[in-house]
């Protein structure tokens, strides 16, 4: 038996996002949570065929048990053996993706105070935890924080998830919605953990983002190619990375506020990801 697969997907500059972003940019689109996987089964019915069952990466654990004749525990993972035998092209009727901050209680007795940055880099201060996506066969729910804007999308009619359209379709989005907080508290998820998306998911923000920089932290950018900004509070670092972009831009001396008005052509590296200026600096 073979399984073949990656551990998330990647934007390449979908959304104006570049790799897995995250803090304030850590939304997860069908681009980042949805990755290719293969199986080789010998003797299965289903070779050569794609499957469209949705199932996460805990079910390969499911799965291999299940091939080799030794009994799944109980744990949240579910055997695709039944799709690739071809008995069913339906395993799962959501998947969830989401990262856990740093310092946040995992459940009752499991406290993983830096697992997030030491396993997945920095994903996020206490204060604002990062959206958790949830995906089924036709939408997919990014579920913020509450007083953060949330977002719907018709993943048949708009694969490239250009136009959220959680306000012309309120009833998906709730049910969605119901989905997320029921995972949470059928695994006895902290109750801290699951706060911030008890409110019902909105497009109209109501908090102020917090300020992880001052509008004049010194930064060091250059200007690529495809006229993007990339900022950096290193200047050795820019100057290295500049050096090996197409044409060795040259490296100026600038600030968070400086880059505001570049919008998000601006990628400003801190934290381990990329950040627009509007998501360091507070609304005005």
């Amino acid at each position: 038996m073979i399984v073949w697969m990656t551990d998330h997907g990647h934007g390449f500059g979908d959304h104006d996002l570049q790799g897995k972003p995250g803090g304030q940019l850590g939304t997860l689109y069908e681009s980042n949570v949805r990755c290719p996987m293969m199986i080789r089964l010998p003797g299965a019915p289903t070779a050569g065929r794609h499957s469209s069952a949705i199932c996460q990466h805990v079910d390969i654990f499911a799965t291999v048990l299940d091939a080799f004749g030794h009994e799944v525990p109980e744990v949240d993972a579910r055997s695709l053996l039944p799709v690739l035998q071809g008995e069913t092209d339906r395993l799962r009727d959501h998947a969830i993706s989401g990262r856990f901050g740093q310092g946040l209680e995992i459940s009752d007795n499991i406290a993983w105070t830096d697992f997030g940055a030491d396993h997945d880099g920095w994903v996020g201060p206490n204060a604002l935890p990062e959206p958790i996506s949830i995906s089924d066969a036709r939408w997919q729910l990014i579920l913020s924080a509450e007083g953060h804007v949330s977002e719907l999308y018709d993943i048949h009619a708009d694969p490239a998830q250009s136009h959220n359209v959680l306000d012309e379709h309120p009833d998906d989005a709730a049910r969605l919605h119901r989905q997320v907080i029921s995972f949470f508290e059928d695994r006895a998820t902290a109750p801290g953990r699951i706060a911030p998306f008890h409110a019902a998911p909105t497009t109209q923000p109501d908090v102020e983002p917090p300020a992880f920089f001052g509008a004049n932290v010194p930064l060091f950018a250059f200007t690529d190619p495809n006229g993007k900004v990339l900022a950096f509070p290193d200047e050795a670092e820019a100057i290295e990375l500049a050096a090996a972009c197409p044409g060795s831009p040259a490296v100026r001396a600038t600030t968070t506020a400086s880059l505001a008005p570049e919008g998000r052509n601006a990628h400003i590296a801190a934290f381990g990801q990329y950040h627009w200026p509007e998501d360091l600096l507070p609304r005005d």
